[in-house]
């Protein structure tokens, strides 16, 4: 979520490489293609939640000790939400550990991690509310973790637990019409992009994992995190810090790439003071010289020609101070950015409980934070029904055509 400060050197005008003819996906009918989210070639803004817990020791979103499920289901819906970023471990997902406690949600009781997530996912999709999994953690007791997941390379074995987790999330829920989407791994802060060594590049791994989903679920979006600064990427073309996650630099210059086309989107994470005290912020033009920043670190990604779409996997913090300027600032970046490559974002977060940050809801697990509700209920969401009426086709429905870019697949 933090670190490092890079000496620029310039990034020249990149033309994207993964200019490839189109070809009519393996079934679903989602892409990321020319810098936006296409639903049967309409455009899809995704105005997104982290709801944590499934990557902790309770292995379920928190919360539903407090409340019945279609309380939270419905706050989303009423508030145009119309996607959720879920958590999960790589340890959890391959033991399917029973849960450990269900408060308000008898339906909990006794069921195993992937049972409960799969009745999760299931009332989101009554609330027309689509999934994005997330592997978020390595170990589930362990945060914060080296970011290096185990190890990557074809044959590490931390990429095959990493690989073999996904696998099994990818047969359990390839049917379930609103999972839409896999965020690789989340903040792999300790890992390189591009440099050439296979045990730390993440971006070479992302591709191989990508891949293997896309043997099982091939109408999934892979989402795909930045670095930090350090291994970082080699060349060192920002001057301002990067949030973990946050490190986008080589994805211009090294691509990612998977076999099937218009499938990958950019997520990197970015925060505000409550978080960690960056020296940008305390630039006496605070907070106007922010969007300068955003630009610097992945906004220049939406000025090339067809690449992949960029969505903020995470962003928040407390609604105060110094804080709540950088939420304000950065909705109306998003706003402006919409329908300029950037179509939507995931807010961080749901719960109120999140160090750093809190989250939309007060600690008692039902009353909104007015300040931050009123600035995400400045950003677009698109409703999936009116976009694609038949959206519980929409892990089997059927792109028409070809032609057009590659969008970073290819």
């Amino acid at each position: 979520m933090r670190r490092g400060a890079w000496v620029a050197i310039g990034l020249a005008a990149v033309i994207w490489p993964g200019m490839v003819p189109s070809v009519v996906a393996q079934g679903g009918c989602i892409e990321a293609k020319n810098g936006g989210i296409r639903v049967k070639g309409n455009t899809f803004i995704i105005k997104g939640v982290n709801w944590f817990g499934g990557e902790t020791d309770v292995f379920y979103p928190h919360g539903l000790w407090a409340q019945p499920i279609d309380f939270y289901m419905k706050f989303l819906q009423d508030n145009k939400f119309n996607a959720i970023r879920m958590p999960v471990a790589v340890d959890t997902v391959l033991s399917n550990p029973k849960v450990k406690s269900y408060g308000k949600n008898p339906w909990l009781q006794g069921r195993r991690a992937l049972d409960a997530w799969a009745y999760f996912i299931s009332k989101a999709a009554q609330y027309k509310i689509l999934i994005m999994l997330d592997m978020h953690r390595y170990n589930h007791k362990k945060w914060p973790d080296d970011g290096k997941y185990g190890g990557w390379g074809a044959n590490a074995p931390g990429e095959k637990r990493v690989t073999q987790a996904w696998e099994v999330l990818a047969r359990r829920f390839k049917n379930s019409w609103n999972v839409f989407a896999a965020d690789i791994a989340n903040e792999p802060h300790g890992s390189a992009w591009a440099s050439g060594n296979s045990k730390l590049d993440f971006d070479a791994a992302a591709e191989r994992i990508g891949n293997k989903i896309h043997r099982i679920a091939p109408h999934w979006l892979i989402f795909v995190e930045g670095v930090d600064d350090e291994p970082g990427y080699k060349y060192k073309d920002s001057k301002y810090a990067h949030w973990w996650g946050g490190n986008l630099i080589g994805a211009l210059r090294h691509p990612i790439k998977l076999n099937i086309p218009n499938r990958v989107v950019l997520s990197p994470h970015v925060y505000g003071p409550s978080s960690h005290e960056q020296d940008y912020f305390k630039n006496t033009n605070y907070p106007n010289n922010l969007p300068a920043i955003w630009d610097d670190h992945w906004g220049f990604i939406t000025d090339s020609n067809n690449a992949p779409p960029v969505v903020l996997g995470e962003w928040g913090g407390y609604y105060t101070g110094k804080t709540a300027k950088f939420i304000d600032k950065l909705a109306g970046y998003l706003v402006t950015h919409s329908k300029k490559g950037m179509p939507g974002s995931f807010f961080w977060c749901l719960n109120p409980k999140s160090g750093g940050t809190g989250g939309l809801l007060a600690t008692n697990w039902k009353t909104p934070v007015k300040g931050k509700m009123q600035a995400v209920n400045r950003l677009p969401s698109t409703d999936i029904a009116k976009v694609y009426p038949n959206y519980k086709s929409l892990h089997t429905c059927k792109l028409s055509g070809g032609g057009g870019g590659g969008g970073g697949g290819g």
